[in-house]
């Protein structure tokens, strides 16, 4: 019988996930929005802080999708016990 899966462990991951991919785009527009009030900055302001934001949430995606994987991985490795 196999082992049943720990559901609070994928919650947790989904939480993470998307707090992970929310939060550097809210925050960087935060920041461009409060740079373009507090120095008079035009638009091109908010522009990059929307790009370095989604750079910075798929940069997050990426080193998720790494971890997701080593844990599939390491997974697979102890279920097969080195058995095929």
């Amino acid at each position: 019988m196999g082992k049943k899966p720990n559901i609070w462990k994928y919650l947790l991951w989904v939480t993470q996930l998307s707090a992970s991919l929310a939060a550097p785009l809210i925050l960087c527009a935060l920041v461009g929005r409060w740079l373009q009030l507090h120095f008079s900055l035009g638009g091109w302001v908010m522009a990059i802080s929307i790009f370095l934001g989604l750079a910075t949430a798929l940069l997050n995606l990426f080193k998720f999708f790494k971890v997701v994987q080593k844990e599939a991985d390491y997974k697979n490795q102890e279920d097969h016990d080195g058995r095929f």
